[in-house]
């Protein structure tokens, strides 16, 4: 089975449960605006998870008609982020699909799909650096991408689940190897001011 945003055509899967599961060529639509980040769970395929624009994100159960592990909602308003970029990510932690991250102005952690969060980046610390200008203002590389203090990337390490990178639309590099509780910046390794697309 398959999940993907399309954007202006929301958020799409390759089956429609209960009359064609598994079919490749059964698209269909499971909500989103603008599709943007889709999950599938890969310990069960009947939780999937799809986002529109500014962080908007729905948790889908599509199994069968039985108790289902989760429920059909939506959680972004559950995060603790007050500012959330168009594309704004979430990803699974690769040891357990229950345990998710959403990057907003600040980091969320969720070990419940989604049913509760939690801040992981310090209040201490911006990890965004909130609306930095440009070091070098150039309408030519700038443009249509101001800094708006948002997590913009997110990767969690495989085999040391405590190890997340992320990345800001300010340009701002970090690394935490104790699942938040400190955080290293890569500010000194020659690294250009550009928003951050991805990190892996």
């Amino acid at each position: 089975m398959l999940t993907g945003g399309a954007q202006d055509n929301g958020c799409l899967r390759s089956w429609d449960f209960p009359t064609n599961p598994g079919n490749p060529d059964n698209w269909n639509s499971f909500g989103c605006g603008d599709g943007v980040y889709t999950l599938m769970d890969p310990t069960d395929n009947y939780i999937h998870y799809g986002c529109s624009q500014y962080g908007s994100c729905i948790r889908r159960y599509d199994g069968p008609a039985t108790t289902p592990p989760v429920t059909n909602a939506s959680f972004s308003n559950g995060t603790i982020s007050v500012r959330r970029n168009w594309l704004t990510p979430i990803v699974f932690d690769k040891n357990n699909p229950a345990t998710m991250y959403y990057g907003g102005n600040v980091l969320n952690k969720t070990t419940d799909r989604g049913t509760t969060w939690t801040r992981i980046s310090p209040e201490s610390v911006d990890l965004t650096g909130t609306f930095e200008p440009p070091r070098i203002p150039d309408p030519a590389i700038h443009g249509n991408y101001p800094n708006w203090g948002t997590i913009t990337t997110i990767d969690v390490s495989k085999t040391a689940p405590d190890t997340i990178y992320l990345g800001t639309d300010p340009g701002r590099l970090w690394k935490t190897e104790d699942g938040g509780a400190t955080w290293t910046w890569f500010n000194s390794h020659g690294l250009p001011a550009r928003w951050v697309t991805r990190v892996a």
